[in-house]
């Protein structure tokens, strides 16, 4: 899941996806019918969807230093993702582009890869998917540590947290192409820095003069562009979301998540190297991604065999 140039995108996960009408165009009504029940039984290879879990290839590029979020557009003013909508892990997501006539928003509907039918029993990945649903240019407003824009058929309302750049606030709309009710949102904007990298020769994480730093981003900003270096998460990561959605391709090198869990859900080809995951919880969970000798690896796992070289796999 990434954020496009240009786009300000709004998304659901574990429903499909609809594509809005383009501008001029009548509304589309996006389809909120949630997935089949799940079935915790057996084993779940989040990849391949059989009865076995795939190992993961040793990385042998000793350097592998992954980027940060790529640069945005010009003109760019916020990005903003909502928490999820269904236990799918459906979300919305946009991005405000500045320009000659106005603000441009961009609202796409995202759905996170899952277990389409019973989740940890092996069934065929739903892939990943995501799609624009609302496009216009409208009056945008970021003043007195307050962002927001309301239209006709939606709303977005934000308030400056203590973190510089970081916006908390909801999303809500009254048109069947957007979510009735209001939602959370977090919203960053370019003040939002991420200072800190993960340096394995230390096992920690530093700025550019090499002095101990952290980024501490949310995780809603890691699900959606893929990057949680440093960072501390707490809580049920995947909200209320248990239906079996799997986070993928996730940067968490250097993190902390000791105070997380992950439960009905699933990590899969996530860095951990450099992680503190000692008192990390997760059940009915797949956990696959890359280690390093740095990583503290959770302590009341079930899994034996779980490391193989840089490799950790786990399913519990």
């Amino acid at each position: 899941m990434r954020v496009e140039a240009g786009i300000f995108v709004m998304c659901l996960v574990g429903t499909g996806c609809v594509a809005g009408p383009e501008k001029g165009e009548s509304e589309v009504p996006v389809d909120l019918t949630e997935s089949a029940d799940v079935d915790p039984n057996g084993k779940f290879d989040p990849i391949d969807g059989d009865d076995t879990i795939d190992t993961i290839d040793a990385v042998t590029d000793p350097v592998d230093v992954r980027p940060k979020p790529k640069p945005q557009p010009a003109g760019w003013v916020m990005d903003c993702v909502s928490d999820f909508v269904s236990h799918n892990g459906n979300y919305y997501s946009a991005t405000v582009i500045e320009t000659a006539a106005g603000s441009e928003v961009e609202i796409s509907l995202h759905r996170l890869a899952i277990a389409q039918a019973t989740g940890f029993g092996g069934e065929e990945q739903q892939p990943a998917s995501s799609e624009i649903v609302w496009s216009d240019v409208v009056e945008s407003r970021l003043v007195d540590g307050f962002f927001g824009f309301e239209t006709p058929d939606m709303f977005l309302v934000a308030q400056a947290t203590e973190r510089r750049g970081l916006f908390t606030g909801s999303i809500g709309g009254e048109s069947e192409m957007h979510v009735h009710v209001p939602i959370g949102v977090t919203c960053w904007s370019a003040e939002f820095e991420l200072p800190a990298t993960y340096d394995p020769a230390t096992g920690g994480c530093v700025d550019d003069s090499g002095q101990p730093s952290r980024n501490d981003v949310p995780f809603v900003f890691a699900r959606h562009t893929g990057f949680g270096q440093c960072s501390t998460f707490e809580g049920q990561l995947n909200e209320e979301a248990f239906g079996y959605p799997s986070f993928i391709d996730l940067d968490l090198r250097g993190s902390d998540l000791n105070a997380a869990a992950l439960n009905f859900a699933h990590f899969i080809d996530v860095d951990l190297r450099g992680a503190d995951l000692s008192n990390f919880s997760f059940g009915y969970s797949t956990v696959r991604g890359q280690v390093d000798d740095n990583t503290k690896l959770p302590a009341d796992m079930w899994c034996s065999g779980a490391v193989d070289g840089d490799a950790f796999n786990c399913t519990q």
